[in-house]
């Protein structure tokens, strides 16, 4: 335990106090003062958890993950400490503000030293709103935390609640694409966490969801969609509020393809506020009558150009 009396060395509380200033550019200074993990120094680690705290929780689960893997390429100094001697897990007693130690888990999981990542993963599957930042880890370099995440996911899964089963949508989405991936492992974890999603989406909340990011509500958009896990009505409401041109498109083709469209209701999205709607009800409407609308004339005046020359296609393929 010699360990435990080294002295810590300036540049790691120069550091500190450089990060308690808040600066833009941090993540060098943060590979520094994280160091002081393994200096076993209560008040310097509690410093650092504040820090990661301070940046991390005004982040979205792409932008933590994103800088995460900034992270590592900073971390080259991290090499000279044994990490396995680091007891990350006995810190939790040094906070009184758990979201401090969460933090410093959070960035150990993005960590280079791999046993280091494992004993961070361990840890964080015991805390609320970390299923991403779990399944992230199915896709790690190294097969053993690969297979230790897909275990641990499957776990985390059973207590998510809705709001980290959408979080996490844009991780799954990244994990299906991934080369690491193991096929069956990963069709478990898709059966459970679908089978969970289905059972809480009752409870979902549209203004909410509107305000996560484009690229989880995309993710979150395709997940439900393609297991057909959104009502008639809910779609409908989701096409009147999203405002991103990719997410709606999603919502929108699967909306006018619904065997529960009529005619008459779809005639009516011939003239919604959105172009991208109006245009794809068009298409929708030719696709399954082969024949014009009524009053297709006025939309010759439409504020869209992409509209008035495929009305224009119309008129003169019917009219040959």
């Amino acid at each position: 335990m010699n360990f435990l009396r080294k002295k810590i060395p300036e540049y790691i509380q120069s550091s500190l106090e450089q990060l308690e200033k808040k600066p833009q550019d941090w993540l060098s200074l943060y590979a520094n003062a994280y160091q002081a993990l393994s200096y076993q120094n209560q008040d310097m680690i509690v410093r650092v958890g504040k820090i990661g705290n301070d940046y991390l929780s005004t982040m979205n689960i792409h932008q933590i993950i994103k800088t995460g893997e900034q992270w590592r390429s900073y971390t080259s100094m991290l090499w000279s400490i044994d990490w396995n001697n680091v007891d990350i897990l006995s810190m939790n007693d040094y906070f009184l503000q758990k979201e401090g130690y969460v933090s410093l888990l959070v960035m150990g999981c993005f960590h280079p030293s791999g046993y280091f990542r494992e004993k961070c993963l361990k840890i964080l599957v015991h805390y609320p709103n970390t299923l991403a930042l779990i399944m992230i880890r199915m896709n790690d370099w190294v097969e053993e935390i690969r297979d230790k995440a897909y275990v641990l996911a499957y776990r985390r899964i059973l207590e998510s609640s809705l709001d980290e089963l959408i979080d996490a949508s844009y991780v799954f989405i990244k994990i299906k694409k991934s080369k690491r991936r193991q096929q069956t492992q990963l069709d478990g974890i898709e059966k459970h966490y679908i089978k969970r999603l289905s059972d809480l989406l009752s409870e979902l909340n549209i203004q909410n969801l509107m305000q996560k990011d484009e690229c989880i509500r995309k993710a979150f958009y395709q997940i439900t969609l393609e297991h057909g896990l959104l009502s008639f009505q809910l779609i409908e409401e989701l096409l009147n509020i999203e405002k991103n041109s990719f997410c709606l498109l999603l919502i929108t083709k699967s909306f006018l393809q619904s065997d529960e469209m009529s005619q008459d209701k779809l005639f009516t999205y011939l003239h919604h506020p959105n172009f991208y709607v109006r245009k794809e009800a068009m298409l929708c409407y030719y696709q399954m009558n082969q024949s014009l609308w009524k009053d297709i004339e006025n939309d010759l005046l439409d504020r869209s150009y992409t509209i008035r020359e495929y009305v224009r296609f119309l008129l003169k393929k019917i009219h040959k």
